[in-house]
C-alpha cells in the first residue's frame, strides 16, 4: 500500500523511540521490532508468553482484593483522594489521545485501500510501526486499569457489576487477542482503536467533574450512548471476521460474549440511569 507507507513515514515513533534508546536500548529495539507480522510475534506475544503468570496472577487477584477492600471499607470514613483521581484521569484520557493519534487516522485509509471486508480481514495493519507499539501497551493497560475500582472502592462509590466483569473480560480478551490477532487479520486493531477513542472521551469526563467543574447534564448521558456505540460496532467487527476466510472461531464467539453482554448491561445501565429515574421523578411528583 503505497498511500499507507506514505502515511506512515509522516506519522511515526521515530523520535520518540531514540529518546527512550537514550535510557534503554532494550526497549528501543524491542519497539521497533514491530513492524511486521514476525515482529510483532517476536516482540508482543512473546512478552505476554515470558510475563504469564504476572497476567494470570493480576487477573485472579482482582476480584478477591477488590471484595477484600470492599468488605474492609465498609465501617470506615472513604477517602477523598480527589486529587490523586484528577491526575489518574487526565493521566489515562493523555494516554488515551496518544493511542487514538496515533491509530484512528490509519483506519480510512487501510479501508480504502483494501476496503472493509479488507481491512478487518488482512493483516496490512503490522506494517505500521507506532500502531504496533500503541496496540501491544493498549494490550498491557488492561491491568492497569484496574487502579479504576480501586479508586471507587476506597472513596465508598457505589460499585456495580457492570464496571468489575468489564474489566476482566476486556483484560482476558486483549491478553488473548494479543496472541492470536496476528494470524488472521486486523480485527484487534479495530477494538483497540476504539476503545482509545471512548476511554479519551470518558477519562477527561471524569477528570473534569472530579475538579468540580460544571458540565452540561447531556454530557454523562453521551458518555453512555458513546460506550453503547463501542459495543455496536465490536459486533460488527467481530461478524466481518467470522466472514474472512480465514477466520478464528474463538475469537467470533469469545468477541460475540463480550461485546453482546456489554452491549446488554450498558443498554440496562443506560435505562436505569436516565428513563429509569426520570420516570420515577415524574410519578412523585
Amino acid at each position: 500500500m503505497e498511500i499507507l507507507s506514505g502515511w506512515t513515514n509522516r506519522r511515526n515513533l521515530g523520535g520518540f523511540l531514540s529518546v527512550i534508546g537514550q535510557f534503554s536500548p532494550e526497549v528501543e529495539a524491542f519497539f521497533r521490532q514491530m513492524k511486521n507480522v514476525q515482529g510483532w510475534k517476536d516482540t508482543s506475544v512473546a512478552f505476554f508468553d515470558d510475563h504469564f503468570y504476572f497476567f494470570l496472577i493480576s487477573v485472579l487477584l482482582y476480584p478477591p482484593v477488590i471484595y477484600g477492600l470492599y468488605i474492609w471499607m465498609k465501617d470506615r470514613k472513604p477517602y477523598d483522594l480527589r486529587t490523586e483521581l484528577i491526575w489518574w484521569n487526565w493521566f489515562m484520557a493523555a494516554f488515551s489521545f496518544i493511542g487514538t493519534y496515533y491509530l484512528i487516522p490509519i483506519l480510512p485509509i487501510g479501508i480504502s485501500e483494501a476496503g472493509w471486508w479488507g481491512s478487518v480481514c488482512t493483516r496490512w495493519c503490522f506494517s505500521y510501526n507506532a500502531g504496533s507499539v500503541v496496540g501491544f501497551i493498549f494490550d498491557c493497560s488492561k491491568v492497569l486499569e484496574f487502579v479504576d475500582t480501586l479508586f471507587l472502592v476506597l472513596r465508598k462509590r457505589e460499585l456495580i457489576f457492570l464496571h468489575y466483569y468489564h474489566h476482566v473480560v476486556t483484560m482476558l480478551f486483549c491478553w488473548f487477542c494479543n496472541q492470536t490477532c496476528q494470524e488472521f487479520g486486523c480485527h484487534g486493531y479495530y477494538f483497540a482503536t476504539m476503545n482509545y477513542l471512548v476511554h479519551f472521551i470518558m477519562y477527561s469526563y471524569f477528570a473534569l467533574v472530579a475538579m468540580r467543574i460544571r458540565l452540561p447534564a447531556f454530557c454523562s448521558t453521551f458518555i453512555t450512548t458513546i460506550q453503547i456505540l463501542q459495543m455496536v460496532f465490536g459486533v460488527a467487527v467481530v461478524v466481518t471476521h467470522y466472514s474472512c476466510d480465514n477466520y478464528d472461531p474463538t475469537t467470533f464467539y469469545l468477541g460475540s460474549l463480550l461485546y453482546l453482554s456489554f452491549f446488554c448491561l450498558f443498554v440496562h445501565f443506560f435505562y436505569n440511569k436516565y428513563f429509569s429515574s426520570s420516570s420515577n421523578r415524574t410519578k412523585s411528583d
